[in-house]
């Protein structure tokens, strides 16, 4: 996405029409526009492009935390805060030296239900499960 130029589309007010006027006006729209431009670019187009290596779910299955690979390095990220690259048509597509695209297979999942590690609070502490939620049939 990227900002194009708009056509102003009106009749001025004949009334203030002096030259004056015209002038601050055209000015006080080309600032907007620099500003608009300059914010966009700011805030949209400095966004790190990464890699998905590493997915973590979460205790119902679903993913929530993925692992990025970026020019800067590794990094933790929700994935509410990741936003799909956007490709055009038209632009060829240039195949690396394998022809397929990973499944959830290939990508190794993290920190599993299935792993040894005992579950701790944040503050470090074991937990451990009451005796009132344990039934011994």
């Amino acid at each position: 996405m990227f900002i194009q130029e708009t056509r102003t589309v009106g009749v001025p007010d004949l009334d203030n029409l002096d030259k004056v006027n015209i002038s601050k006006r055209y000015h006080y729209q080309q600032a907007l526009r620099d500003n608009l431009r300059k914010r966009f670019r700011d805030e949209y187009l400095n966004w790190p492009l990464g890699k998905i290596i590493g997915m973590f779910p979460g205790k119902d299955g679903c993913t929530r935390v993925v692992k990025l690979k970026t020019t800067g390095g590794e990094i933790v990220r929700p994935v509410q805060r990741l936003f799909p690259l956007e490709l055009n048509n038209d632009d060829p597509i240039i195949y690396s030296v394998r022809d397929h695209v990973p499944s959830d297979k290939d990508i190794k999942i993290l920190n599993s239900e299935n792993s040894d590690c005992e579950k701790k609070i944040r503050s470090g502490r074991k937990v451990i499960k009451p005796l009132r939620y344990i039934t011994n049939f």
